[in-house]
């Protein structure tokens, strides 16, 4: 619970998810479209593509910037293949990239490998990547320390293969603590790979506190209904609930083998967080952004049909 929180504004800030989740979030009409917040612009800038090696030039990197209405898309030298996974963090201004990451490292504005920036998600799935691009969609979000200045945390899941699913989960939740000032204003990594949680997760989404003085960070488990919340703020990330909240459809089909979660996120004003999972459906939960509390869960499926009346908040 925050202290002198007062729950009236609105203005949330939500992490705008990667580019390869862009057409799930248009389908998901504005639910999870989500902001860092006025004149904070880190996510203006994405990037796609191969590294310009690649034989084929049509396919060479590229870049978008949100600065523009339309954004606009312009070619982008770049020898780092962003393949997939294309994890990007700008400058406040959105104008200026601070570093980006491929999956197996990450590398600073002069597109080398950031100062104790390699083997980021490092496990046997980042051994059967490398050297190619590593193979995921959820490129991981960052977001400034609160209250440290020119310091920024890195959230992301690293894969790992399990044998009794045909799908690739995330291997629990890890964050990675860079400092912009290190090595000469290229950015060093101060820690990397720290596990938040040990086991498998779903996606995870980012919102503002309400007082936006923090971030809080919400992610699910595996196959379940057993959901973990985060308090960010200036002294570190700290487990503040795990909510457990039933949701009597998923017992139809609880082996792991039937659940593919791939994205999660907050709606613009924080208040909503759902979880999709492509075998079935989305996952809504109401959230309060003061007491950082999940409740009143309820299932959408792909038919169209909602099956809220079976989820118990």
């Amino acid at each position: 619970m925050l202290k002198n929180c007062s729950c009236n504004d609105k203005r949330a800030f939500t992490h705008r998810t990667d580019y390869a989740q862009l057409v799930l979030w248009v389908f998901l009409f504005s639910l999870i479209l989500p902001r860092v917040g006025e004149s904070q612009n880190h996510d203006y800038i994405w990037y796609y593509g191969y590294n310009n090696d690649w034989e084929f030039p049509t396919f060479h990197g590229g870049e978008i910037s949100f600065i523009t209405n339309p954004p606009t898309a312009s070619p982008k030298y770049r020898p780092v293949n962003m393949q997939l996974y294309g994890h990007v963090m700008a400058d406040s201004t959105g104008t200026e990239v601070l570093y980006y990451s491929n999956g197996l490292h990450i590398y600073n504005r002069e597109n080398e490998i950031m100062l104790n920036g390699d083997t980021i998600n490092y496990n046997t799935w980042w051994e059967i990547c490398y050297p190619n691009p590593y193979i995921s969609s959820l490129s991981g979000l960052s977001i400034p320390y609160p209250g440290r200045q020119n310091e920024y945390l890195y959230l992301h899941q690293p894969i790992e293969p399990r044998l009794d699913t045909v799908f690739l989960p995330m291997d629990g939740v890890s964050y990675t603590h860079i400092d912009m000032q290190g090595d000469n204003g290229l950015g060093e990594v101060l820690s990397k790979n720290n596990k938040l949680f040990d086991g498998y997760s779903s996606p995870l989404g980012l919102t503002k506190t309400a007082d936006n003085s923090g971030w809080w960070l919400v992610h699910g488990t595996f196959a379940d209904s057993i959901y973990y919340t985060y308090l960010i703020d200036s002294l570190g990330i700290h487990l503040t609930s795990v909510d457990t909240l039933p949701a009597s459809y998923y017992n139809l089909f609880d082996l792991p083998l039937f659940h593919d979660y791939r994205h999660a996120g907050f709606s613009p004003d924080g208040t909503k967080f759902a979880v999709f999972d492509n075998m079935h459906g989305i996952i809504l939960l109401d959230f309060d952004r003061c007491a950082g509390e999940l409740s009143n869960a309820r299932f959408y499926g792909i038919d169209g049909a909602s099956a809220s009346s079976s989820l118990v908040a």
